[in-house]
């Protein structure tokens, strides 16, 4: 009898580990995605103005210029800095996963698309700790 149940605690937990496994290469794969997608984005030089007078559907085009180029800079600015630099964000959320505050900025590129694109800016304690890039998809 405790060979049979321990059998099965060995098979459910099998499952269980498989499952896990499934779920941790479907992130992987979503991820690798993003990052070919996002390669293959045209590169337009990033400036305040221009990301301020640029409608949504033509952000994505500063999204490479800004990691690649000005990353570096926004860590450690505070939410005034990123509000003068990049305007209102679209969406502003606070104590979500983990951070003191995020602030949002739609990057749709394409209206053909089934989701949309976000450079994401997540702060600590007022300062900017993370950006980077999210989809609703």
């Amino acid at each position: 009898m405790y060979k049979r149940l321990a059998l099965k605690y060995q098979v459910v937990w099998m499952i269980f580990v498989a499952l896990i496994c499934i779920m941790l290469s479907q992130g992987c794969d979503s991820k690798i995605h993003i990052e070919e997608q996002v390669k293959n984005w045209p590169i337009e030089k990033f400036t305040s103005e221009k990301w301020v007078k640029a409608e949504h559907r033509e952000r994505y085009k500063f999204y490479n210029d800004i990691i690649n180029n000005h990353e570096r800079n926004l860590i450690g600015s505070t939410e005034k800095e990123i509000l003068l630099l990049l305007g209102e964000p679209d969406l502003e959320e606070s104590n979500v996963r983990g951070w003191d505050k995020t602030f949002s900025y739609l990057l749709t590129k394409d209206a053909t698309e089934w989701y949309d694109w976000f450079l994401e800016i997540r702060f600590k304690q007022g300062i900017v700790k993370h950006i980077g890039l999210i989809t609703n998809n």
